[in-house]
This record gives C-alpha cells, structure tokens and sequence, in this order.
C-alpha cells in the first residue's frame, strides 16, 4: 500500500464519519471565585476552596493580575499561622510574595 492510498482512506473516512468540532466542548471558567474566611489575609493569592481543615489557593501576580492554574493546598491549624511562598510569574517575569496569613 503507497502513502497516497492511505492518506486517501483518512481522508475519506473523515469525510464520511465526520468531525467533532470544539464548540461541543465545555469551557472551564477563566476566574475562579475568591473566597473570603475569617481572621485569614492574603497577598499574592486567591482562596478558592476552603473545607474547614485545609486551604486551596491559586497565586497570582500583584503586578499583572495574572493568576496560575496550578492550585495548591495547606493544611489550616486552629492557632496563629503564617503561610509564605514566592511566585514568578510567566506573563510579566516579576516575582510576587505570596503569604496567607491567620490572625487569631
């Protein structure tokens, strides 16, 4: 069998059968909803999911606004508690401290 002949079978199996197009495909959405938890500040970071013994957060730049897709977790004691971290971002290369930080 020559590369034509195969090439013209994919090609005619594709137009037979048809192609899925994307638009079928659900979106993930672009911005995750920030919450808010008591006696909890942040810079650098966007809680996303909080289950009462951990926290997940995304980082984000405090330069760009530019937020990662890589989510992250901590465990969140009952006491006085400083989480920090650095993040660089791909989009503007500056480096942003990240600190989630429990007051009482």
């Amino acid at each position: 069998m020559n590369v034509h002949t195969v090439y013209l079978a994919i090609v005619l199996s594709l137009l037979a059968c048809g192609c899925k197009t994307t638009s079928d495909i659900p979106k993930l959405p672009a911005k995750q909803v920030k919450i808010a938890i008591k006696d909890v500040t942040t810079k650098g970071a966007v809680i996303i999911r909080f289950d009462g013994n951990a926290i997940y957060y995304q980082k984000k730049c405090e330069f760009c606004g530019f937020v990662s897709p890589l989510i992250f977790g901590t465990g969140f004691p009952e006491v006085p508690w400083t989480c920090r971290s650095t993040f660089v971002c791909p989009k503007c290369d500056k480096i942003t401290d990240v600190v989630i930080q429990r007051t009482r």
